[in-house]
């Protein structure tokens, strides 16, 4: 008689096993890897804002989450799916007026315009490949979110 074999949920999506950054890093290989290392400093250098690593469900898993301390809705996300690794933000849908969405770079006004506006905001999700769009996205963020006396401008 063989003895049964179980398969393990991959880490990231494992929501009784809290993962490591480290882990869920790994998981995204080396380029991945890198880009979600360039994520987390871009994002999290964002003036006020601190990362924390949650459980935020089907179908983000686990979580990078970029918000001022105490707040209790994230800025931004950096979704570590193996493969897809993901930035999501969530914008005020008030302030989409304000952005230059014609000035923006191609790759975030596609995000922006595929996106739709759910109660009060719109969550635009890009997948990204690069440090570049990851820069373009935190600029986006920087410049919707972060207050206007810490020197943010809408672009």
């Amino acid at each position: 008689m063989r003895a049964p074999t179980f398969k393990l949920k991959p880490v990231w999506s494992n929501r009784f096993a809290s993962p490591t950054v480290a882990e869920l890093r790994s998981a995204l290989g080396d380029e991945g890897g890198l880009v979600l290392d360039h994520a987390r400093e871009a994002l999290g250098g964002l003036p006020g804002v601190v990362e924390a690593l949650k459980w935020m469900g089907v179908p983000w898993s686990w979580t990078l989450v970029y918000a001022p301390p105490g707040e209790v809705e994230g800025w931004a996300f950096v979704v570590p799916e193996p493969g897809k690794l993901q930035v999501a933000v969530s914008l005020p849908a008030e302030r989409l007026a304000e952005i230059a969405v014609k000035r923006l770079p191609r790759f975030v006004r596609d995000g922006l315009l595929a996106t739709q506006v759910v109660g009060r905001a719109c969550w635009p999700v890009w997948v990204v490949q690069t440090a570049a769009q990851v820069d373009e996205i935190a600029r986006l963020v920087q410049g919707v979110r972060v207050p206007a006396e810490a020197g943010a401008t809408v672009s």
